[in-house]
């Protein structure tokens, strides 16, 4: 076997820089199935036999669990080839990973420490720091994880169960909301707004989601509406008949200015037709016949698809608040946490007063 064995590398690869510190950022940025795990791998074998760093002191994160065990495995498949490695692939002008005596040593250790390594998914990252640093994060080390859409429909449906018999503005939303998705689908609605935190950075309606609106009713054409709304026999059809009965006022020409028709639909937005376009649009969902000029019509609602966050916003705003209060409510009498309050508390610990202890374990856990 030779003295010294160089395995190729790609070229991107080898630029990255191999140092701690800012300088050792980088970004990997490609399309699914475009080499990412690849360039990882070789990224890693090259920090390993370039530095004097061990397996445990890399944090690798990913989303998955399957992500993170093909990760794994693909990482330890390529230390073996560089461990086995007996001839080159590479000549000196092209990049390569130059293996030594030292480096093979630095393989071979990796290799046998490899079930110390940390690749992780984001989640199970943040649990060890909550779990292995509970002094600096403030976390109860006895805590149960529990799923994130689980606890967040029980803690809808004991709203529902509670506040629809006493709170009338609660009973209100419910009922507009039903009228335009699923109690599925909203609970979902509420999953994510808690992700993106409404009841921290909250919501407005934007100019553009106004000009949105604007646009929507400037090229509805009522007369056309109505006969696509009525069966053979002139009756309004059945399954049309709500939203149909709901859109009266600006069928019929009742606000005196454009802004005041917008006005009107932002304050409606989950109980008229123009709710059922803010939900569907761009899937061509109708309660009414599919005429030619309906499905225009809710083509042109794809104009809203902006306007979707904001408006949104509106509907949670009054069952987000005590949806997830009760929710805390639980998980704290419970002694639970689940993988949204995870994230934010490990993000809360690094920020808060033990923040600079917590960074300062982490790097020097972690020196990649």
């Amino acid at each position: 076997m030779s003295a010294l064995v160089r395995v190729a590398i790609p070229q991107s690869v080898a630029e990255i820089p191999v140092v701690q510190g800012e300088a050792a950022h980088a970004v990997i940025e490609a399309a699914a199935g475009t080499g990412k795990t690849y360039t990882i791998e070789r990224l890693v074998a090259r920090i390993l036999v370039e530095t004097n760093t061990t397996i445990d002191q890399l944090l690798i994160v990913t989303y998955t669990e399957a992500a993170t065990r093909e990760l794994r495995e693909r990482i330890r498949g390529f230390l073996r080839r560089l461990s086995d490695a007996t001839e080159s692939d590479a000549d000196p002008t092209e990049a390569h990973i130059a293996l030594d005596a030292l480096a093979r040593r630095r393989v071979r250790r990796a290799l046998h420490d490899f079930d110390s390594a940390s690749i992780r998914t984001i989640h199970g990252f943040c649990n060890r720091v909550l779990s292995e640093l509970a002094i600096d994060t403030g976390m109860p080390f006895d805590i149960e994880l529990v799923d994130e859409s689980v606890a967040v429909q029980q803690a809808f449906r004991e709203v529902l169960r509670t506040a629809l018999a006493t709170d009338p503005e609660v009973r209100e939303s419910v009922a507009e909301l039903l009228s335009v998705m699923r109690l599925t689908d909203f609970t979902e609605l509420l999953q994510a707004g808690r992700a993106h935190e409404y009841l921290r950075y909250g919501w407005r309606v934007t100019s553009e989601v106004r000009e949105a609106i604007g646009t929507l009713l400037d090229n509805t054409d009522w007369e056309r509406f109505y006969d696509a709304a009525r069966n053979k026999d002139g009756s309004v059809a059945k399954a049309a008949l709500p939203h149909f009965e709901s859109t009266t006022p600006w069928r019929e020409g009742a606000f005196a200015t454009r802004d005041d028709a917008i006005d009107a639909v932002l304050a409606d937005a989950g109980d008229c037709l123009f709710g059922t376009a803010l939900t569907n649009a761009g899937k061509l969902r109708s309660p009414f016949n599919k005429s030619e000029w309906h499905v225009e019509w809710f083509r042109h609602g794809q104009h809203l698809v902006s306007a979707l966050p904001q408006l949104i916003g509106m509907l949670l705003e009054v069952l987000l608040p005590i949806t997830v209060a009760q929710l805390e409510t639980v998980q704290q009498r419970e002694g639970q946490i689940d993988y949204f309050d995870m994230l934010h508390r490990v993000r809360d610990a690094i920020e808060g007063p033990s923040g600079t202890r917590l960074r300062r374990t982490l790097r020097q856990r972690f020196r990649f």
